[in-house]
């Protein structure tokens, strides 16, 4: 049954994203107001897939490739519609809904076959120390497109010639001060991730360390992160330059997801089960 569900969220967030992309272009009233209900509707009925789906398997939807990439989709479109809602900036929604629509697809191409959860995860901690990971994920993602509107307005303002969308994006002041807000966010879960995760690490396995491989590629990225707190506090790192350690930063979160689900031999690999 919660397959039915997926397959009806899956046009509606191309759809959306095709809505906010007309509104980026065109700049119309009707896409901005569709792009969002459609993006919440998706949302909506992407959230009776996941709870049937827990419903039917007993455990968190995270035991596979196909519900982990699932649950991160669902995240960033309930997480993206709560920032619309409070900065007001719906014209992100033209960098954020590909992203979403791109990671609900591959998580279509998948198998949709329930696993069983190893023992050493059926757990309280499994709930938080992951969902601490993937709102931290998704705070990042969000804040790696402030970054790339920030980017793209800045080199239309350096090249002197934007095109036709260029003045439909905010200002440069206000996309650096969300993505900075958001990367904040993000930095703060993705700690508390880090140290629930050694904390049940310490009571599953008896050490709160492991050369887990998805534990040391999470730790450089939450130290690109800090990296970039610093160099904006301590060096003055504003605009430019902070905006491109974002997008290193987020390049880095996609490849300790998506690499270390492949190389991981430790306890993490269930996240790249296919």
């Amino acid at each position: 049954m919660n397959v039915i569900f997926f397959s009806l969220a899956l046009p509606l967030y191309l759809l959306g994203a095709i809505f906010y992309e007309i509104y980026l272009v065109l700049r119309t009233a009707w896409a901005r107001t569709w792009g969002t209900r459609v993006l919440a509707l998706a949302a909506g009925i992407h959230a009776v897939a996941l709870a049937l789906r827990w419903w039917e398997s007993g455990h968190l939807p995270l035991s596979n490739l196909f519900e982990t990439l699932s649950t991160y989709a669902f995240l960033l479109a309930v997480v993206y519609l709560v920032v619309e809602r409070y900065s007001g900036r719906k014209v992100v929604g033209a960098f954020v809904s590909p992203l979403i629509f791109l990671l609900f697809f591959a998580a279509a191409t998948l198998p949709k076959n329930i696993d069983q959860l190893e023992p050493q995860l059926h757990s309280p901690w499994l709930g938080v120390h992951v969902g601490l990971f993937f709102l931290a994920y998704t705070f990042l993602a969000l804040a790696f497109a402030a970054a790339v509107v920030y980017l793209l307005q800045e080199r239309g303002l350096r090249q002197k010639r934007p095109g036709g969308w260029y003045y439909r994006l905010p200002p440069l002041a206000k996309m650096d001060n969300l993505s900075h807000s958001l990367a904040a966010i993000g930095l703060s879960l993705m700690t508390l991730a880090i140290l629930t995760g050694s904390l049940w690490a310490k009571q599953a396995w008896g050490t709160f360390w492991t050369l887990d491989p998805k534990l040391n590629l999470a730790l450089l990225t939450w130290f690109i992160y800090v990296l970039y707190f610093f160099l904006r506090r301590s060096w003055g790192w504003r605009g430019r330059r902070a905006a491109w350690v974002l997008v290193a930063g987020f390049i880095a979160v996609i490849f300790t997801y998506f690499g270390a689900a492949v190389m991981s031999p430790g306890p993490h690999n269930f996240l790249g089960k296919g």
